[in-house]
């Protein structure tokens, strides 16, 4: 459950506009690992230097700025291929 949990804190922080950082939190190739997830999100929003490093502070990772528009532009056309996808996959009218 904790995993779970680590892993909501950057989308909730994408969806309200919130600086973020986030740690991996198990090695790359451990069974629970969902570092893959978050590494895939914050890639495709141009945000993966928003996972501390070693070498890097949290302090350093707060200073970072975000910018939301190009974010929820980004985040607008993902949703709307997933719809597309689930309404094609589901045989429902594109116009619907």
């Amino acid at each position: 459950q904790k995993t779970k949990r680590h892993n909501r804190l950057p989308v909730f922080s994408l969806l309200f506009h919130k600086r973020f950082f986030s740690f991996r939190r198990f090695r790359e190739n451990y069974y629970s690992s969902t570092n893959s997830r978050l590494d895939s999100l914050l890639t495709l929003l141009g945000l993966a230097d928003h996972i501390v490093e070693q070498g890097v502070t949290p302090c350093e990772m707060l200073k970072k700025v975000i910018n939301y528009d190009d974010v929820d532009k980004q985040l607008g056309i993902f949703r709307s291929d997933s719809i597309s996808w689930l309404k094609n996959a589901l045989g429902v009218n594109q116009d619907a």
